[in-house]
């Protein structure tokens, strides 16, 4: 197997109901391929599956994600999710991306800034989507500091 495959495995129990160990166990499956598409620089590409409890078409979600290098100073992103919980008769999706640019383009060399945007449709609540714009100041190696200003519509 090659060293750019990544496989992740989680589970978490979300209940203090004894008798329930099984009917309110989450899980998460992921894999993450390490990639340098041709004229692209290197990029993460992700496939996660989740369930809730007892594995069936009411209660799976899925995602795709991917993170691109397109320069040594800018990036960009996607990311899309589906899922369905029980009860509910259609899937929520989740769609976003937008860019990340470093150094030549901020105040201080380990800085970045980024702008985004997201589409949620989720059922039965409506639609939502939101664009945002961020700054990220690096002050020392484990404080960091991050402005955001975001427009909700």
């Amino acid at each position: 197997m090659k060293k750019d495959f990544k496989f992740r495995l989680g589970f978490q129990r979300n209940s203090s109901d004894q008798r329930s160990l099984g009917e309110k166990m989450y899980s998460i499956f992921e894999v993450n391929y390490l990639a340098r598409p041709w004229l692209l620089q290197e990029g993460n590409y992700r496939f996660w599956l989740r369930s809730m409890g007892k594995l069936n078409r009411e209660n799976v979600g899925f995602g795709l994600s991917i993170d691109q290098r397109l320069s040594a100073s800018m990036g960009s992103f996607l990311r899309y999710g589906n899922s369905r919980t029980r009860g509910e008769h259609k899937n929520n999706q989740f769609f976003s991306g937008g860019f990340r640019f470093k150094t030549p383009y901020t105040l201080y060399p380990q800085d970045f800034w980024g702008i985004g945007i997201y589409y949620l449709d989720k059922n039965p609540e409506g639609e939502e989507s939101l664009a945002e714009l961020y700054y990220n100041f690096h002050l020392t190696e484990h404080i960091k500091i991050s402005p955001h200003l975001q427009w909700l519509w």
